[in-house]
């Protein structure tokens, strides 16, 4: 991981300051985790029925899934198993303005206002999740 900031500020006046500032971090070589056995998507869309419910089960009957929903994905025997595999190929990065004004005994308050715009984008948050192919990247 590297984190990263640069923050100005200035005083505006005897009783008003205002700050701004960047702040960054990025990480590489993070664990990732993937389903191998994961259909395609033309698999997938083969598989669609009209109705929502997929009736090609796999060989040997349909498995139970996530909160026991039976999993019948398409007639492939590998589809029945989960082949998973994980790596250390992700990365994250985060990008944020921060902007701040503070007034000291102004009439006898004291006040900041703060504003954050920022960006987080990443291809590995999910991690190990102990759920199977719940919400993998």
């Amino acid at each position: 991981m590297e984190n990263y900031n640069l923050n100005i500020q200035q005083q505006i006046s005897s009783k008003a300051v205002i700050q701004a500032g960047y702040v960054g971090s990025q990480g590489h070589r993070l664990w990732r985790f993937f389903d191998l056995s994961e259909p395609s998507q033309a698999q997938i869309t083969a598989s669609d029925c009209p109705n929502g419910v997929a009736t090609i089960p796999c060989p040997g009957g349909a498995i139970t899934g996530a909160y026991g929903v039976p999993r019948n994905y398409e007639s492939n025997p590998l589809r029945c198993f989960y082949i998973l595999q994980e790596n250390s190929t992700g990365k994250s990065n985060y990008n944020a303005l921060q902007l701040s004004l503070r007034i000291t005994g102004w009439h006898g308050i004291t006040s900041i206002a703060n504003y954050v715009w920022s960006r987080s984008m990443d291809n590995s948050s999910d991690g190990e999740d102990f759920e199977p192919n719940a919400a993998q990247p």
